[in-house]
C-alpha cells in the first residue's frame, strides 16, 4: 500500500504544480497592471534589439514609464486590498 501512497502523492504534486502554473498565467491574464508592466518590459526589449537610432531610445523610455506605472498601480492595489482586510 505504501507504493500507492507514493504514487498518489506524486500525482498530487504534479497537479499542484500544474495548478500553480495555471494560476500564474491567470493572474497575468486578469491583471491589467501586470500586463502594463510586461508591456514595458517588451518595449525595452524591442528597443534593445533595435539598438540604434531615436526609436531605440524612445521605446526604452516608454518601456521604463510603463514599467513604473504598472508596478505602482499593482502595489497600490495590493496595499489597498490588504488595508481593507482588517
Amino acid at each position: 500500500m505504501s507504493v500507492d501512497t507514493d504514487e498518489d502523492s506524486q500525482l498530487t504534486r504534479r497537479e499542484a504544480a500544474d495548478a500553480q502554473e495555471t494560476s500564474v498565467l491567470e493572474t497575468v491574464a486578469n491583471s491589467l497592471s501586470i500586463q502594463i508592466l510586461l508591456g514595458g518590459v517588451l518595449f525595452i526589449a524591442v528597443g534593445f534589439i533595435i539598438n540604434t537610432g531615436v526609436w531605440a531610445a524612445v521605446l526604452a523610455i516608454w518601456g521604463a514609464g510603463l514599467m513604473m506605472v504598472g508596478l505602482a498601480s499593482h502595489l497600490l492595489i495590493i496595499f489597498s486590498r490588504r488595508g481593507s482586510r482588517g
